[in-house]
């Protein structure tokens, strides 16, 4: 009070509100996006969270989804899956709806004979029987296991070697996923 005025009591004037902040994923992660080969056991991409002022208090856990097509997926075997990313509603922030973020590839592993077979030069005596390169499969995930085995005498294919001679062998890999 002053003395020309009386003292003004406090009176509510009004309201206003702060709603919650509707982040994008865009807001508050990214795909980081390095070179995958097939292992047979479920891989991931790098998914890095960025968050800058004024959104450095935004604490939602992601959930990160993989599609192929217009199915979910488990990104295990050599393709190519979309990556999507969702939040739940947090103090502050609406939750994140299920969004596109890019797509994670996992290439096919490169192999050689090595890593498929086991197989050893070999020696034999005549003996007037057919013989034959011991092979042996090393369980490679994705690999059925068979080898197929040509022999060659010169420039000719053998089927069975028999006589006193040398013998290219050539081996490939039967079905491979």
């Amino acid at each position: 009070a002053t003395d020309k005025f009386n003292a003004i009591e406090p009176a509510k004037i009004g309201t206003f509100v702060i709603t919650p902040a509707q982040l994008e994923a865009g807001d508050v992660c990214s795909l980081i996006t390095n070179p995958v080969y097939y292992n047979g056991s479920k891989q991931e991409p790098g998914i890095m969270g960025h968050m800058a002022s004024p959104y450095d208090d935004y604490n939602a856990e992601r959930t990160v989804a993989y599609k192929q097509g217009d199915s979910y997926a488990e990104p295990v075997d050599a393709g190519t899956y979309d990556v999507y990313v969702s939040a739940e509603a947090v103090k502050n922030y609406k939750a994140i709806p299920e969004t596109y973020i890019g797509t994670f590839i996992i290439d096919k592993k490169g192999i050689s004979l090595k890593d498929a077979f086991t197989f050893k030069s070999q020696t034999f005596k005549y003996d007037g029987q057919p013989h034959k390169l011991e092979v042996t499969s090393t369980g490679l995930v994705g690999y059925d296991g068979t080898a197929i085995i040509t022999y060659k005498k010169g420039d000719t294919v053998v089927d069975e070697p028999v006589d006193v001679g040398v013998y290219d062998v050539y081996i490939r890999a039967g079905d491979c996923k």
